[in-house]
């Protein structure tokens, strides 16, 4: 019986996910990781990372040397599997590693992170507008103040600070929209 093409590309991904191989070292023994290595090595993995996690350090596996290398904690760690290079201190430290996260969701352009972005833009857009508007002496109604609250385009946030800062009234911000 073939393998269906869903089965052969399910296949294909675990072949590549593969490829490089993270181990959290808690309480093996050197021995123990170093046989585990010498066989994900000889299974095809290219790549083996080890986190000591009692030593708080990173090693990576050398078939060539067979040996564990340690990695320097200022150091990037780079794979073409990888989004972005991981910061080897982020495999050690919680906050650097949730850091490291962020920017490997950022390079994929994840819609959840452009839209928190947005939210942050349009936040500094409001507070930029109410800036202005509070320099230039203009008094906003409360309508106003929470259609301008309300407003989560960044780009219109801008059109109402550039209009304020030449306004002779806060109605003048609102007579084009």
């Amino acid at each position: 019986m073939h393998p269906s093409r869903r089965d052969r590309s399910l296949d294909d991904l675990e072949r590549y996910l593969e490829e490089l191989a993270f181990e959290v070292v808690g309480e093996q023994s050197m021995k123990d990781i170093t046989e585990r290595a010498e066989d994900l090595s000889a299974r095809g993995v290219r790549r083996l990372v080890a986190i000591f996690v009692k030593k708080g350090e990173v090693q990576e596996w050398s078939k060539e040397r067979g040996t564990w290398i340690l990695l320097d904690p200022a150091s990037t760690f780079e794979d073409p599997t990888l989004t972005t290079p991981i910061a080897v201190k982020a495999l050690l430290d919680r906050v650097e590693a949730r850091r490291a996260v962020v920017r490997a969701l950022h390079a994929q352009n994840d819609p959840e992170i452009a839209a928190i972005e947005a939210q942050g833009r349009a936040e500094m857009g409001r507070r930029l507008l109410f800036t202005v508007v509070g320099a230039r002496g203009l008094r906003l109604t409360e309508v106003q103040r929470e259609r301008i609250e309300a407003c989560s385009d960044p780009e219109q946030l801008d059109r109402w600070a550039r209009a304020a800062a030449v306004a002779t009234s806060s109605d003048a911000l609102f007579a084009d929209a």
